[in-house]
């Protein structure tokens, strides 16, 4: 089994306020209601082997990305917690050029996140408009990501993966990470069916990588035999140097515990070589958040 360093590619941390976190709110996320702060973090952290993590935006309203961003950047953050930061920038909003050059002067933050996560049926969707990304406005402030040396987190669903694919293409320039294995969140046959043309389609654009992250958020009755498969279906489909671990801790905890998680994450990896299990736990994440 894998013994060398683990990079957690998708951690949260917040101090919980309904006004500013209204999507904890929703039915189920009783228990995440509550401040997440780095040393709950760290606990479970060393208890799983993770050496370093990099924070994504935690879903605070827009208004408050940058005060995200700030109160980040004034926490005592013990080693190995949120040693990068992936900010958020709504990108269909008019201020976004400005909000950019703000986070990016951050020296912490290295990519932005917008979730365009949509999906036919309303109750799965995280955005009103199909095919946000096509947006004129959304995708002129995409660009200027290049300008700041920015990656791109994207929360999408199997139903996008032509649209993101599209977008890569015309922006090879910037590296995309796909969320969460790319969603599948359709469990039946067609459903994944669906995710798994969609990973082969992604990975046909050499500047997309993928978190192989919290995969129990949609499957709730999971198995080691569940979770296996999609660990290795996304490893398959982008190769070792383009798949990351990442947990979603604290929301994975809803459903795995963290050192549980990083165990059938090395078990369903073990086949790889010794290069290629580091690159999968730490050394593809280092190289998209520069972490040396």
């Amino acid at each position: 089994m894998y013994t060398g360093p683990i990079l957690d590619s998708h951690i949260h941390l917040y101090a919980y306020h309904a006004a500013s976190y209204p999507w904890l709110g929703e039915s189920g996320l009783e228990r995440l209601r509550s401040d997440h702060l780095p040393s709950a973090y760290a606990t479970r952290a060393r208890a799983a082997g993770i050496t370093a993590s990099v924070h994504v935006e935690a879903g605070r309203i827009a208004e408050e990305c940058l005060d995200e961003t700030r109160w980040l950047d004034e926490l005592e953050l013990p080693a190995g917690v949120a040693d990068r930061f992936v900010a958020h920038v709504p990108l269909a909003d008019a201020r976004a050029d400005r909000l950019l050059d703000l986070q990016a002067a951050v020296d912490r933050v290295v990519g932005i996140r917008d979730i365009v996560a949509w999906h036919p049926d309303p109750a799965k969707s995280r955005v009103r408009r199909e095919r946000p990304t096509e947006d004129p406005v959304w995708r002129r402030n995409f660009a200027s990501l290049a300008n700041h040396g920015l990656s791109f987190d994207v929360l999408m669903t199997p139903h996008q993966a032509d649209e993101i694919r599209r977008l890569a293409d015309e922006h090879p320039e910037i590296t995309i990470a796909i969320n969460h294995c790319g969603s599948p969140l359709d469990r039946d046959r067609q459903g994944m069916a669906r995710w798994l043309a969609g990973l082969e389609l992604l990975a046909g654009a050499p500047n997309t990588t993928i978190k192989v992250s919290d995969p129990t958020a949609y499957d709730p009755d999971w198995s080691q035999e569940s979770l296996t498969a999609v660990i290795r279906a996304c490893v398959e489909a982008f190769g070792p140097e383009r798949a990351m671990f990442g947990s979603d801790d604290p929301l994975s905890g809803l459903f795995i515990p963290l050192d549980r998680w990083v165990g059938i994450f090395a078990y369903a990896i073990s086949d790889l070589t010794d290069e290629e299990q580091r690159a999968v736990f730490h050394d593809t994440a280092a190289g998209v958040y520069r972490l040396g």
